[in-house]
């Protein structure tokens, strides 16, 4: 009877991990194609949720913000993540690679991040209202990409592949984004003050010692953030 219910419990989790891939494919896909069409939307100013025109010229200043390298990696991730998903479920691989795990927390560590900055911080301070932030491409990149992002990492990809020294490795990305925006605004002070076009999200308005307390900080939530999920999906 032991060995029975042992044998059903292993049957019964391959064809959940058989199925997960399948779940787990259509979603690194939809994140994909997902991000595609938001940041296309970004780049040629198309509003489909408010007014707006269509094709303007394209405007690249876009990808100096998080939001839009955060997305941009994790859907190249997810992308990448899809094809091998396929060639397994084609039964071109038997497995996919432990490598792709570590590059798909990173990718979740920075959407969540861009979500929850966005929600907390820059959301509720916009002179145009909470929810605007949440329309048109910015809909996608700061709420509907990393809440399936988050649905994939912590119910579809649950493994044991990912080892603790990547919940620091995986904060490169951010890591790299923070050392670039704290450079791009002591480089271009005004009269020793910071200005909107380079301290984008005002983390630095209260003046420039406030680097040594905010920007130490978003690398410490940045990683709370990391270990938790690493945490859930390696227990889940």
């Amino acid at each position: 009877p032991i060995l029975s219910t042992i044998e059903t419990g292993m049957v019964n989790l391959r064809s959940f991990m058989k199925k997960n891939i399948y779940v787990s494919f259509a979603l690194n896909l939809a994140i994909f194609l997902l991000m595609i069409f938001a940041i296309s939307c970004e780049l040629f100013d198309f509003h489909f949720m408010t007014d707006g025109t269509f094709l303007e010229k394209p405007d690249f200043s876009t990808f100096k913000y998080f939001t839009t390298d955060s997305n941009i990696f994790a859907g190249i991730v997810s992308g990448i993540f899809a094809i091998f998903e396929l060639l397994v479920i084609c039964k071109k691989k038997a497995n996919l690679p432990k490598a792709l795990f570590p590059l798909k927390l990173a990718g979740t560590i920075g959407v969540t991040l861009t979500m929850l900055v966005t929600v907390f911080y820059l959301a509720p301070k916009s002179d145009f209202g909470y929810f605007h932030l949440f329309k048109n491409a910015n809909f996608f990149l700061h709420f509907f990409i990393p809440t399936l992002y988050l649905i994939s990492f912590l119910i579809f990809e649950r493994n044991d592949e990912i080892s603790f020294k990547f919940t620091f490795i995986s904060l490169i990305p951010t890591f790299v984004y923070v050392i670039f925006y704290t450079l791009n605004v002591l480089l271009h002070l005004e009269n020793g003050k910071t200005t909107y076009d380079y301290d984008l999200y005002g983390f630095l308005d209260g003046g420039i010692g406030f680097a040594f307390f905010v920007l130490p900080f978003m690398l410490i939530f940045a990683y709370g953030i990391s270990f938790v999920l690493w945490k859930i999906n390696k227990n889940a």
